[in-house]
């Protein structure tokens, strides 16, 4: 049975159970050791990357065919790699590319970290919705990013929040040979944001795992 979270404010009272929840940096450091004890005969390896370097896992889930966000560019050192054409050029290409919706992510950031939603519209760069200078943005790129699709979303999750992608998140644990279901949360984008992530002022809604369907409340990070 996999206890009700409390608030993030409640959960040093008494009347929590402290022994259901494990502290995050405990969580982590079990999570990498098990996550890096791939062995394979006599051999043992990681595959970490695979899921941390959002452009490797889009090679791999393409590979097998599973439908994902196309990778439009890399943009690493001020330049970008444009995938169709095989060609690296300096962010000005991003004006030859009029009409192009793309969303920006780091390669190796986590929770939504540096992304947004970038458009050419005619002879100006839209970041965000605002305009926005070449200079800026390369300011915006530092560090790695991946240049993919803008996607839609299905109309009736657009009718919760259309500014950003809604998105189900869905827990699995490995037990034994077996992948279980741990727990299902609905994430919600809030106040004009174009990103889902609770840490970045998201909602979150529990799945209830027999019925599919949410629970009564969302909740917001405090703050």
């Amino acid at each position: 049975v996999v206890p009700a979270l409390p608030n993030e404010e409640e959960i040093d009272l008494s009347s929590v159970d402290q022994s259901a929840y494990m502290p995050y940096n405990e969580f982590k450091a079990l999570r990498n050791e098990w996550n890096g004890a791939i062995q394979i005969g006599n051999h043992a390896t990681s595959y970490l990357a695979l899921l941390r370097d959002k452009y490797m896992f889009y090679l791999f889930l393409s590979s097998l065919g599973f439908p994902t966000p196309k990778v439009l560019g890399l943009c690493i050192g001020g330049s970008i790699e444009w995938l169709d054409t095989h060609t690296k050029e300096g962010l000005d290409s991003l004006m030859k590319r009029p009409g192009l919706k793309a969303f920006c992510k780091t390669i190796l950031g986590e929770s939504a970290e540096g992304a947004f939603p970038l458009r050419v519209e005619a002879d100006r760069l839209l970041l965000d919705g605002a305009p926005v200078t070449l200079s800026d943005l390369a300011r915006r790129l530092k560090g790695g990013f991946i240049i993919q699709e803008f996607i839609e979303q299905h109309p009736r999750t657009a009718e919760l929040y259309p500014p950003c992608i809604n998105t189900l998140r869905i827990n699995t644990i490995r037990k034994g040979n077996d992948i279980v279901l741990f727990s299902t949360c609905m994430k919600m984008g809030a106040f004009g944001s174009t990103r889902d992530n609770w840490v970045s002022g998201g909602l979150l809604g529990v799945v209830d795992r027999e019925t599919g369907r949410l629970t009564k409340e969302f909740k917001y990070r405090p703050g």
